[in-house]
C-alpha cells in the first residue's frame, strides 16, 4: 500500500495513517511517499516497513551501514548528522513540555565523532550468526563491521566463531580490548593470532579469566579510571570529555556532593579538587572496588564510598551534603531518592544525568515543586540512534528558613512516603 509520512514520532520512525489507524514506519521522513507492507497489527497501531520510496525527503542521506534497515541498532543514519541533532533536540522539549510542564529552551552538545565513538558493544551469537537484533525481533543480523563502534572493536569481531552466546567487547583510549564471554557452547579463540595483531587486555569466559586481566584504565580530561569488564562507564569519550567542564561551572569549594549511582566514580572523582568533600553511592561491588582505586591514582583525599543500592543509605548518610549528582538507570530515580532530595533542608542544587526523557521528565515533575530547573543539556551520546543523555541542572527554590518551619515536625533522616 502508498502510504504519505506526515511526522516523526519520539523514537525517529515515520508516522502515517492506514484505515485511520496510526501506523509506525522505521526509516521514513515527513513528506515522503513509500509503499509499504504491515508487519504488526493491533487495534490501536500498526507497524509498518519500507518496500519502496516512491517520493524522497531532500533530508534524507544515503547509509553508511550496509546492515541499516535489518540490523536494530540504528535508527536515524538516514538523517544527516545535523538533521539527527536537530531531532533530537526538539524531541527533548517536547517530551518535557508535554510530561513535565517545563518549556525551557535547551543546549544541544554535539559529538565531534558521530561515527566509531562506542567503546563497548554487545554481539548476540545464535546458530553461528553473530550481532545485533533485527528491529521488533530477536533474529540476529549478522554482521562483519559496526560503523559505531570503535575501529579496535571491530577488528575482534572476525575472530568471535563459537555457535550461540553473548560477547561483550570493551575498547579503551589506547585501543586496549576486553573480550567479555557467555557461553555454553564457547570454542577456544585462537589467542596467540588474536595477541599478535590487537592489545587484548583481557579474556573472560564464563566470568572466568582465561587471558590476562578484566579491567583497564580509560583516560578522560586527563583522569584515570579503572574499569571492570562489567563495571559502568561512559561509552563515548568525546562527550563524556565535554561534561566535565559543566559540571564544574556548578560547583564550590564550600560543596559537599553526594553522588548517588556514582559507577566508577567518573562524574565525581573528575570535580572533586572543584569542591570540599565527595560520597560516593554504588550498588555493584566490582564499580565500588574501580572507584575507590580511581581515587587513590587521581590523587584525591577528599572522596568516600558506599557499597550500597542508593535508595537504601539515605537515612545513613552525612548531614553536610548541599549537592547531589544523580545518574540513575533508565528506570529514573526511586521514590525514596526524590522524597530525599525533597524534604532534605541542606541540598541546594542537583545535578541530574539522565539517558531517558520519559523518566526524566516524570522525575523532574516532581523535583519542580522544590527545584527550579536552571538549565538543560541535550548530549549527543548516541550518534545516529534515538537515544540521547541528558544534563539537567536544579537550584533549591524554597529558602532554608521556610524548610525549617515546614519540615521540623519530620525526624532526622526519615525518608517521607
Amino acid at each position: 500500500m502508498e502510504v504519505e509520512i506526515i511526522r516523526l514520532d519520539n523514537e525517529g520512525r515515520g508516522i502515517c495513517y492506514v484505515n485511520n489507524i496510526i501506523t509506525f514506519v522505521s526509516n521514513a521522513l515527513p513528506k515522503e511517499v513509500v509503499k509499504i507492507k504491515l508487519i504488526k497489527q493491533t487495534k490501536k497501531y500498526n507497524i509498518g516497513k519500507v518496500l519502496k520510496y516512491l517520493k524522497t525527503s531532500p533530508e534524507r542521506q544515503s547509509h553508511f551501514c550496509p546492515y541499516y534497515g535489518k540490523c536494530g541498532g540504528c535508527d536515524l543514519e538516514h538523517l544527516t548528522y545535523e538533521k539527527s541533532c536537530e531531532f533530537k533536540k526538539t524531541n527533548l522539549e517536547t517530551i518535557l513540555k508535554k510530561y513535565a510542564m517545563i518549556d525551557k529552551e535547551i543546549t544541544f552538545i554535539k559529538s565531534s565523532n558521530p561515527m566509531y565513538y562506542r567503546n563497548k558493544i554487545t554481539l548476540n551469537i545464535n546458530n553461528k550468526r553473530k550481532g545485533f537484533y533485527e528491529e521488533q525481533t530477536h533474529n540476529v543480523v549478522d554482521i562483519n563491521y559496526c560503523y559505531l563502534a570503535t575501529k579496535a572493536i571491530n577488528k575482534i569481531i572476525p575472530y568471535l566463531n563459537m555457535p550461540s552466546g553473548q560477547v561483550v567487547i570493551r575498547s579503551n583510549y589506547n585501543a586496549e580490548i576486553i573480550i567479555d564471554i557467555t557461553s555454553s557452547s564457547y570454542k577456544p579463540i585462537d589467542i596467540a593470532s588474536l595477541t599478535k595483531e590487537n592489545k587484548i587486555v583481557g579474556i573472560i569466559v564464563n566470568n572466568k579469566i582465561i587471558y590476562g586481566e578484566d579491567h583497564f584504565i580509560e583516560i578522560v580530561n586527563n583522569k584515570l579510571f579503572q574499569v571492570h569488564s562489567k563495571s559502568f562507564f561512559q561509552i563515548n569519550l568525546d562527550i563524556a570529555s565535554q561534561v566535565i567542564p559543566l559540571l564544574k561551572k556548578e560547583v564550590t569549594k564550600e560543596d559537599v556532593v553526594l553522588d548517588l549511582y556514582c559507577g566508577v566514580g567518573f562524574l565525581g572523582l573528575s570535580i572533586a579538587s572543584e569542591i570540599n568533600k565527595l560520597y560516593g553511592v554504588e550498588v555493584s561491588k566490582s564499580a565500588v572496588m574501580d572507584a575507590l582505586l580511581n581515587m587513590k591514582i587521581n590523587k584525591i583525599t577528599n572522596a568516600k564510598y558506599f557499597l550500597n543500592k542508593s535508595e537504601d543509605i539515605l537515612t545513613n548518610l552525612p548531614d553536610d551534603i548541599n549537592t547531589v549528582i544523580v545518574d540513575p538507570p533508565r528506570s529514573g530515580l526511586k521514590e525514596e531518592v526524590i522524597n530525599y532530595l525533597i524534604t532534605n533542608q541542606n541540598i541546594q542544587k542537583v545535578i541530574y544525568m539522565s539517558c531517558n526523557p520519559f523518566t526524566l521528565a516524570r522525575d523532574l515533575q516532581k523535583l519542580k515543586t522544590s527545584y527550579t530547573i536552571t538549565k538543560i543539556y541535550g548530549l549527543d551520546m548516541f550518534c545516529y540512534t534515538k537515544h540521547l543523555e541528558c544534563l539537567c541542572i536544579l537550584k533549591n527554590i524554597v529558602k532554608k528558613t521556610e524548610l525549617k518551619c515546614k519540615f521540623s515536625k519530620i525526624k532526622k533522616n526519615q525518608v517521607i512516603e
